[in-house]
């Protein structure tokens, strides 16, 4: 073990920062958005317009 390196503990963090300093915080990303309702892939086709369909082959 290296000698002259006091022992890593957390109140001594690694790297330039004081230990009394907070490190700089990112802004806080937008909040999401609400999830839009799931459309189908194909929309929902009256009993008309799935005969006609069945009509024309």
């Amino acid at each position: 073990m290296a000698r002259g390196k006091p022992p890593w503990s957390p109140s001594r963090p690694s790297g330039s920062t004081p230990p009394n300093q907070q490190p700089p915080q990112r802004p806080n990303p937008p909040p999401l958005l609400p999830t839009p309702p799931r459309n189908p892939r194909f929309r929902q086709l009256s009993e008309a317009e799935l005969a006609d369909r069945r009509d024309r082959g």
